[in-house]
């Protein structure tokens, strides 16, 4: 296993900037030392350069290493402040040390607490379970992460699923009512529904289950945000277990509106 960062904007930017200088890969890789199929790569997300190429590139193109790979560049070479979250973290990822191919790191319910303070410790990755996939809805440029989740506001997902997430990078693009894993500074892991907010400064936070209120989340909260993509469950759905759900969230509505009877 090998514990790395993944250079969050590389690709796209390296692509974009390759055009802009009008040069193909093949004379791109010549002017830093490397094969044209690396730069084809490297512009894929399928490999990262190793950092004294990382320091040609940047002087080629005139930017620090922290634009080339933490900011996404615009057509006109610049830096897209309107497209940037409020703050970009470099992700660590683990990697099969045969195959090259990243491995997807779990965070047990157990762990959640701990990975508020180590998200963005490579030491703190590299000790968490990972395992690998070989499905084809997984895709080989994108990162993923597995969290289990804890409680029942996502009902009829049951406590204790394991959800497989992809990592989005500019996570102000979350929402249309989508399931996420959200990391956040106050609430710990939260498994919701986004929905965009009018302000344009916050998430509205959604459970799937009635009984818990949505609210907001301002993005100042906001460490990381993942795409749930699959689930991975122990707990298997039986009618009886349906039956019982919906029976005891019944009976929570039948005790809310007798204590809303109360009060009138």
């Amino acid at each position: 296993m090998i514990i790395l960062a993944r250079m969050t904007y590389l690709a796209q930017n390296l692509k974009a900037l390759r055009k802009q200088k009008q040069l193909t890969q093949a004379q791109l890789a010549e002017r830093v030392g490397v094969n044209r199929s690396v730069i084809g790569a490297y512009e894929e997300g399928r490999a990262e350069p190793k950092l004294a190429t990382l320091v040609l590139l940047s002087r080629l193109f005139k930017l620090t290493i922290d634009q080339l790979v933490l900011a996404p560049i615009s057509a006109k070479g610049k830096e897209n402040q309107e497209l940037l979250p409020p703050s970009i973290k470099v992700l660590p990822i683990t990697v099969d040390r045969d195959t090259d191919n990243e491995l997807i790191t779990l965070v047990p319910a157990k762990a959640a607490a701990g990975y508020l303070g180590g998200y963005g410790d490579v030491d703190y990755i590299s000790q968490l379970p990972r395992f690998s996939l070989p499905i084809k809805e997984l895709r080989q440029d994108q990162s993923y992460r597995a969290f289990q989740i804890d409680g029942d506001s996502m009902l009829p997902i049951p406590s204790g699923t394991y959800v497989i997430c992809s990592f989005m990078e500019n996570w102000k693009l979350a929402g249309q009512n989508k399931s996420y894993v959200v990391v956040t500074k106050d609430d710990g892991i939260v498994f919701k529904r986004i929905q965009r907010s009018q302000e344009q400064s916050s998430f509205t936070m959604v459970s799937n289950n009635a009984l818990f209120e949505p609210y907001e989340l301002p993005w100042a909260e906001v460490l990381e945000v993942w795409q749930a993509t699959a689930l991975v469950s122990f707990d298997f759905p039986t009618e009886t277990m349906h039956a019982s759900a919906l029976e005891d969230i019944r009976l929570k509505l039948g005790e809310l509106q007798k204590s809303i009877d109360k009060k009138g």
